[in-house]
């Protein structure tokens, strides 16, 4: 039996602070660690940032970023070294269907992935790129599949009906017809901790997505002519994003080197961030799926992920990809948190070589009260 849905949301705030408190004591802090390690920043707590180390020696010695980049540079060359994105060959090259079915294969994933126009293709090298940096920080990457179609009104006409009655309608063509493939960063989605390691996102009981959105693309949205979201007033929409996200506030700050770009401080009333949630969740025997506004306001039906995504059979069309193995793990250990140690033995041998050298050509001085001696110019250590 479908539960209500005032039964949804309350599964929904009991999940979303399940799966926070697990994520809150096993990966934020790593994953903060890292960002800041790719962007050389020492990590909060260090004592580079006490101030005993004010005037001492606090370089951060690029070792991290060194090791991301090469590994970016080997997957570049890897997956894009050829023209073609894949190379299908028939099973059977005895068989003439089956060499032009794989010859059309190859040419459609190489026009989806290949076209510099955003509306008939996938932005095929920031999202492969992007997937595997965010892998080797964080040790994880969720996608989404879908098929990404949006329409635009381009007038009205009259047709007559079967009554033989003449009525005007709207017309409504493609303006966005490809496939699409969105990355989700780490901190904007929660899983069922207790979900099976080897295919996590689809054995899990809940995956909730957070997406930020402007109040403009909510409005476009209850206007669509083919699943309307449901019309809720602007100042409840406001409401969903304040407040909202708090968790992951300090790993975007990481990333974006102190600032957190989905903040209200970043943003003006018309172009507030809304906080829509995608969820996913497994009950009554079913797979369902709606959207909601930060959790507290149903924005679409709940259905289930068969009826939604149909090309998908009845799977989610989440994907979530790994940057090392580790078993048993839906959260593995990152290569970039790995080598924490090894940096972090790096940045001290080069900054105590610095200060002992600095030490040895500046010694520290020594002044005789009662003598005529200029205290600001030695501080300065002029001649």
């Amino acid at each position: 039996e479908q539960p209500s849905d005032t039964e949804f949301l309350q599964m929904l705030a009991e999940a979303d602070q399940q799966a926070l408190q697990y994520v809150s004591q096993v990966n934020r802090q790593s994953w903060e660690r890292g960002y800041r390690a790719l962007h050389q920043e020492h990590f909060d707590g260090s004592k580079y940032r006490t101030d005993d180390y004010k005037n001492r020696s606090r370089l951060f010695i690029p070792k991290t970023r060194t090791a991301v980049r090469k590994d970016m540079a080997a997957v570049a060359a890897s997956l894009f070294g050829t023209i073609d994105a894949v190379n299908c060959t028939a099973g059977n090259e005895g068989d003439p269907e089956q060499r032009a079915s794989a010859a059309v294969v190859k040419e459609l994933v190489n026009y989806r992935t290949d076209r510099q126009s955003h509306k008939s293709s996938i932005p095929w090298f920031h999202v492969a790129m992007g997937a595997r940096q965010t892998s080797l920080v964080t040790g994880i990457c969720l996608s989404k599949q879908s098929w990404k179609l949006e329409l635009k009104k381009t007038g009205k006409e009259k047709v007559r009906g079967k009554d033989g009655i003449e009525r005007t309608r709207e017309v409504w063509k493609p303006y966005m017809d490809r496939p699409e493939c969105e990355l989700i960063p780490p901190e904007n989605f929660v899983i069922d901790p207790a979900a099976d390691w080897r295919n996590p996102v689809q054995d899990a009981a809940y995956v909730i997505i957070k997406w930020p959105m402007r109040i403009d693309e909510i409005r476009r949205r209850q206007k669509d002519p083919r699943r309307p979201w449901k019309h809720i007033e602007e100042s409840v929409l406001r409401a969903c994003g304040e407040g909202a996200q708090m968790q992951a506030e300090t790993i975007r700050r990481a990333r974006e080197q102190g600032i957190d770009r989905l903040d209200k401080t970043q943003s003006i009333q018309e172009f507030d961030v809304i906080w829509v949630w995608e969820v996913y969740i497994r009950t009554g025997g079913e797979d369902w799926t709606f959207l909601c506004g930060n959790g507290q306001y149903m924005l679409t039906e709940p259905e289930t992920v068969e009826e939604v995504y149909p090309e998908q059979a009845g799977e989610r069309p989440l994907a979530l990809g790994y940057g090392a193995l580790e078993a048993f793990r839906i959260f593995p250990m990152s290569s970039v948190e790995s080598w924490q140690m090894l940096q972090q033995e790096s940045n001290d041998i080069r900054n105590l070589a610095l200060d002992s050298l600095k030490q040895n050509i500046m010694p520290v001085t020594k002044v005789v009260r009662g003598r005529n001696v200029d205290l600001d110019q030695l501080k300065r250590r002029g001649q």
